[in-house]
């Protein structure tokens, strides 16, 4: 059974499978406050290739592992900075 999302505040999850009480597979999803992501999920993470946009503004595109950011990467931060590389576990990794 699919849980009801909206109870959670979320305005919804598509196209991702329900298995082991955690969502798997490619998704959407966003909350009142306005984050949103678009992408893989397993066990219930953000996991594989993803878009998350931030309330602020601010987005990653890249490579997600267990729900952190981690590997390629794109960040572009609320003043409009931008960081493209490498990700280890959140943080931009300095070359």
């Amino acid at each position: 059974m699919r849980p009801q999302l909206h109870s959670k505040g979320y305005k919804g999850l598509t196209a991702a499978q329900w298995a082991d009480g955690a969502y798997h597979g490619a998704g959407v999803w966003s909350l009142p406050e306005g984050p949103s992501f678009r992408g893989g999920h397993a066990a219930g993470a953000r996991h594989g290739w993803g878009i998350a946009v931030e309330a602020s503004g601010a987005t990653y595109e890249g490579q997600w592992v267990e729900g952190r950011r981690h590997g390629l990467g794109s960040q572009r931060c609320e003043d409009v900075s931008t960081y493209v590389g490498e990700f280890r576990c959140e943080h931009e990794r300095a070359s």
